[in-house]
């Protein structure tokens, strides 16, 4: 296990436990997070909250065995305990939001040709851009605007056919299997979506005026989690970038019909749960502020240089991004070639393929009405 002990509390009496818990893992001005170990959690909680959270451990590890003792018990009803038993209390809250959410990718078929298919994680978690998730204003030419606003007008981090409106920024993925020998299929699934998901949270955290750079030097510390379930077995991952590429590594297994397990699986769950509300969404917004402010007070225009430049834009307006459908490479180096809605030529669309290995994305300027 990769967890981040702090320093050993002094004395016989134990800290407050909210704060210990803040100082330890909440205090870091990145998004990188690593959950304590169980003990250390359980010591942060108060009496009321340990009790629930020992009611819960008994209620998971009930239902884990029930399906252990059964025959032939499906995919789906593993699935159905998870969001439950492990992720109620995420589920619970109005900010976030848990649902099966498609998301796109480029692989190669037999044939060794580039297509684009679509892909959908048993749960995708993530926050909902109003109801307190994101519900933030940024100070435009016009005024006040909400950001839920520019998360629905700019379709990010998500493709354009998906509902930026209802889910934004997911930060943990679940794949479920029915069979312990299951595992190699579910960590494969859950690579292919944390890399996508990486990627588009690396394009937010850039420097809208230079895509080649991070807004912050702290910009590039962030990551995800994900987690795995065959039958009994779970694993937990945290994906993280590291230089050009997106590694996805366990930190946790166990199986959960001990109560030692499940209580080290809930304890992670319940961190992350607090790690995404405290760190991983004011981190976002942080950086989407910034470029919404950009986008509405200023256009970014291409020239033929490559540099882009602010100049003074009536009306106010923002970036939509969308994948150029003329183009079809694989990999995580991005090229961004910026239009103010006139087409651009498919001669310029050649020449940035030749010069940079990457996909070509055109940013398209939207009015906001």
């Amino acid at each position: 296990m990769t967890y981040s002990n702090g320093p050993a509390p002094s004395g016989d009496k134990p800290p407050n436990g909210s704060q210990f818990y803040k100082r330890n893992n909440m205090d870091r001005p990145s998004c990188i997070f690593s959950p304590l170990p169980a003990r250390e959690y359980e010591r942060s909680l108060s009496a009321e909250e340990l009790n629930s959270f020992n009611e819960r451990v008994q209620r998971l590890d009930k239902r884990v065995w029930r399906n252990c003792n059964r025959r032939n018990v499906s995919e789906f009803c593993w699935e159905v305990h998870a969001w439950e038993d492990v992720f109620n209390l995420i589920r619970d809250e109005d900010a976030f939001r848990m649902d099966k959410i498609d998301y796109t990718a480029l692989e190669k078929n037999s044939k060794g040709e580039w297509k684009i298919i679509k892909r959908t994680p048993d749960a995708t978690l993530g926050f909902q851009p109003t109801h307190g998730g994101f519900e933030t204003e940024v100070q435009s030419a016009r005024g006040w605007v909400p950001l839920s606003r520019i998360c629905e007008v700019t379709r990010v981090p998500f493709d354009r056919d998906n509902d930026a409106s209802s889910f934004v920024f997911p930060f943990a993925i679940y794949e479920a299997k029915k069979s312990y020998a299951s595992d190699i299929d579910a960590e494969r699934q859950i690579a292919h979506a944390c890399d996508r998901y990486l990627g588009l949270l690396d394009a937010v955290v850039r420097d809208p005026r230079d895509p080649t750079k991070y807004q912050w030097r702290s910009s590039r510390e962030y990551q995800m989690f994900a987690f795995t379930s065959c039958a009994s077995d779970w694993k937990v991952y945290v994906a993280r970038r590291y230089g050009e590429y997106h590694n996805v590594e366990p930190i946790w297994a166990g199986d959960v019909r001990f109560p030692i397990h499940a209580a080290s699986l809930l304890s992670i769950v319940d961190q992350i749960h607090k790690w995404a509300a405290n760190v991983f969404r004011p981190f976002v917004i942080r950086h989407l502020d910034i470029r919404a402010k950009l986008s509405m007070d200023s256009t970014l225009r291409w020239n033929r240089q490559g540099f882009l430049g602010p100049e003074s834009a009536t009306p106010p307006c923002v970036m939509r991004t969308y994948r150029s459908r003329d183009i079809y490479k694989c990999t995580t180096r991005l090229k961004f070639v910026q239009t103010d809605g006139e087409p651009v030529p498919p001669a310029v669309l050649d020449h940035v393929a030749r010069l940079y290995s990457g996909d070509v994305i055109v940013r398209e300027l939207v009015h906001i009405d």
